[in-house]
């Protein structure tokens, strides 16, 4: 009796349809073409970096770094990158204000020294130089938003997400970063929870559902493990972990023009990831707000 009721429950129960792939693979193989698509893809400004990931619709990317090491900066380049390309962008902040978002994003396009922006005590020169930056800005049209947001639960992410894309069209979502929620602050296990949902929800919903190109950032350790949750090393598409070099490390690779910043791929969801020692070497220009990909030392032969 009980082996009857089985056949009859698996044969016509209403469960997920169990198919070969065999009589799947020819439309399954058409999807796949369509997302081969350019319009998919995005390289990175840092043109050793795309060896291992691009940025991709339906992907999620996380910089972890430690404090003051230039996360939010290089997010900036990310943004102005994805701009010039002709893509819309929506920066949601949880540390800056759009007035001193601006003052960073105008250094970076003038060239001009931030302090001396913030200070207005730029040349003539420079004037001309920082006029422009603006009228570029403006020639932008609703390419780019910023929001400074201190607290943003999915919800809020989801909805603002959402109604950008439906007011002028979206396609990447940055936020500058991913951070506890203050009323989880004190408790670590609650904070991590938070922490790699928000990360599943921009992975799987923001990237996934949407079909947004994602970039966010996330504290680092001091040993360089990723602070209050290992889902969101688990949950993302890559991670990317950004820190200074020693003066060591610059002199071993050759000097100044190898750059002052490293970065190592340390999980890749879609490609190589990279041993604990490897790294892609940066130029930082904090004063300039600009990361730009340096030359790279030569790799040792293992034999």
């Amino acid at each position: 009796v009980y082996k009857e009721i089985e056949t009859l429950v698996c044969r016509y129960q209403d469960i997920d349809t169990l198919v070969p792939l065999s009589k799947q693979i020819d439309d399954i193989w058409e999807g796949i073409c369509a997302g081969q698509s350019s319009d998919n893809f995005i390289p990175f400004k840092f043109p050793s970096l795309n060896y291992y990931t691009k940025i991709t619709r339906t992907s999620a990317i996380v910089i972890a770094a430690r404090e003051k090491r230039g996360k939010s900066m290089m997010l900036l380049n990310f943004a102005v990158d994805l701009v010039q390309r002709g893509k819309r962008v929506l920066v949601i902040d949880t540390e800056l204000g759009t007035p001193l978002y601006t003052m960073r994003l105008v250094s970076h396009l003038s060239g001009v020294e931030f302090a001396k922006i913030r200070d207005g005590a730029y040349t003539e020169s420079e004037a001309i130089r920082v006029a422009d930056a603006l009228d570029q800005i403006k020639g932008w049209g609703d390419a780019l938003c910023h929001v400074y947001s201190p607290a943003v639960d999915d919800d809020k992410l989801i909805s603002m997400a959402k109604k950008y894309k439906y007011a002028y069209g979206l396609d990447a979502l940055i936020l500058d970063y991913l951070k506890s929620n203050t009323t989880k602050f004190e408790d670590a296990y609650a904070n991590s929870a938070v922490l790699g949902k928000t990360m599943d929800t921009l992975q799987n919903y923001i990237a996934g559902e949407m079909g947004l190109y994602v970039l966010t950032a996330v504290q680092a350790t001091a040993t360089g493990a990723v602070a209050f949750s290992a889902n969101i090393a688990r949950n993302c598409s890559a991670l990317l972990y950004l820190e200074r070099k020693t003066e060591g490390e610059i002199e071993m690779d050759g000097g100044p023009e190898f750059g002052n910043m490293k970065l190592n791929v340390r999980a890749n969801r879609n490609g190589e990831i990279m041993a604990e020692n490897e790294y892609i070497s940066l130029n930082f220009d904090g004063n300039r707000c600009r990361f730009e990909e340096s030359k790279q030392p030569p790799k040792a032969s293992p034999f």
